[in-house]
């Protein structure tokens, strides 16, 4: 064992370090795009959600604003 310890030189050391730090490098970006990928869904998901209540609020408060114009219009008539 100490044979190998003592044959390792600088270099192989940080070729070694290279490696790993390539292999890690890849490995997280490719959880962080995937997370990335997975939040912006779950955002453009909720944002879709908002939009739709809000045409749903547009849609009462303009059949509301219709209506009272319809009553205000058939009741100056008489």
């Amino acid at each position: 064992m100490e044979d190998i310890i003592y044959k390792i030189d600088n270099w192989t050391i940080v070729k070694i370090l290279g490696g790993v730090a390539v292999v890690l490098t890849a490995i997280l970006t490719f959880f962080s795009n995937y997370f990335l990928t997975k939040f912006r869904q779950r955002e453009q998901h909720n944002l879709n959600k908002k939009i739709e209540n809000l045409k749903g609020e547009l849609s009462k408060q303009q059949s509301t604003y219709s209506s009272i114009i319809d009553n205000y219009f058939n009741n100056s008539d008489r």
